[in-house]
């Protein structure tokens, strides 16, 4: 069934990015992680993450129709599962992808001039950016998001007999880990550029994986 779009619709799509923002700003901003210890009042937690009372008690404000974060007498809180992927301290961390979409915002701006061009609008490859975070941003979000859809994969391919796989393109490593989780006879070959190997070496040690 086709959608019938209407004038409100479109305006309200023309500015969806802006949630997008919201997001984004709290992540860099590392709200959810100071918010995982426990409910913050507003304005000290302004002072805490160096941010201006009023601008943040703004973006709050956002974040509260949103559902992100919640108000109360003991100050600012947020769901059990925002804290779960969005604290930098929780292992189902999402930040990294957030983060690397805020990083190429500025491309997506400028899709109008891609188009008329033909040519990429991007400044650099965040692959081979000069800036280590936004480089960390990349590879840890390509983490993030294979994530998702890892386990489901190694499910659903049956390696049981064989005993070497090489992930050609493996970035940090995430579904050879994943294939070698649900594989315990298979060893694994990460090959990729060395701008990813020490995000890969990251990823296995946390898995205990670097023998195999």
């Amino acid at each position: 069934m086709k959608r019938q779009w209407t004038a409100p619709d479109l305006v309200q799509l023309a500015g969806s990015y802006w949630s997008s923002c919201v997001l984004q700003a709290a992540v860099q901003l590392e709200v959810f992680t100071a918010l995982d210890k426990g409910p913050v009042d507003e304005g000290e937690l302004a002072d805490r993450l160096g941010c201006n009372r009023r601008a943040f008690s703004m973006l709050v404000t956002a974040m509260v129709s949103m559902g992100l974060v919640e108000r109360g007498p003991q100050g600012l809180s947020a769901p059990a599962e925002v804290l779960r992927t969005l604290s930098h301290d929780s292992p189902d961390y999402l930040g990294y992808i957030v983060n690397h979409q805020a990083n190429i915002l500025p491309n997506w701006s400028r899709l109008a001039e891609a188009v008329r061009s033909g040519t990429s609008m991007a400044d650099h490859s965040t692959l081979f950016t000069p800036d280590a975070q936004e480089r960390e941003d990349f590879l840890m979000g390509m983490y993030n998001i294979a994530r998702l859809q890892a386990e489901r994969i190694a499910d659903a391919l049956d390696l049981s007999a064989y005993e070497r796989l090489v992930d050609i393109g493996g970035g940090p490593g995430t579904y050879a880990v994943y294939f070698c989780l649900k594989n315990p006879g298979l060893k694994s070959v990460i090959f990729d550029l060395t701008t990813s190997e020490c995000f890969a070496r990251k990823v296995v040690a946390r898995y205990n994986f670097q023998d195999r």
